[in-house]
């Protein structure tokens, strides 16, 4: 298996997503400076742009980012890299566009 360029912290932090459809409901499970794993009950297609708004320390922060891939909710225990005990949750992966500072920092 390739190394991460990046650290990635494991974390579960409750987002909001935003695209031109709607507002909805995530869960940050990973992260890095450029990009995010997060858990969702909807779908978004690769390579759609999204925001996603984060609560650091007491403020709202907007992140931009494009969905890089998909896996599909599944209920497979022996696939634990994807497994969903409720088996309705979409995870996406999330490469940011050019994240502000308060968020890098977390990082360094």
């Amino acid at each position: 298996m390739a190394e991460r360029k990046e650290e990635r912290l494991k974390k579960n932090i409750r987002v909001k997503l935003k695209d031109d459809t709607g507002t909805y409901d995530g869960m940050i499970t990973s992260l890095s400076k450029s990009g995010m794993r997060i858990k969702t009950e909807h779908v978004f297609p690769t390579y759609k742009i999204i925001d996603i708004l984060v609560k650091i320390g007491e403020k709202m922060v907007q992140l931009r980012g494009s969905v890089r891939w998909v896996f599909e909710p599944t209920i497979d225990p022996d696939d634990d890299a994807d497994f969903d005990p409720e088996g309705q949750m979409y995870q996406i992966g999330v490469s940011l566009h050019n994240p502000p500072p308060e968020y890098v920092k977390h990082f360094e």
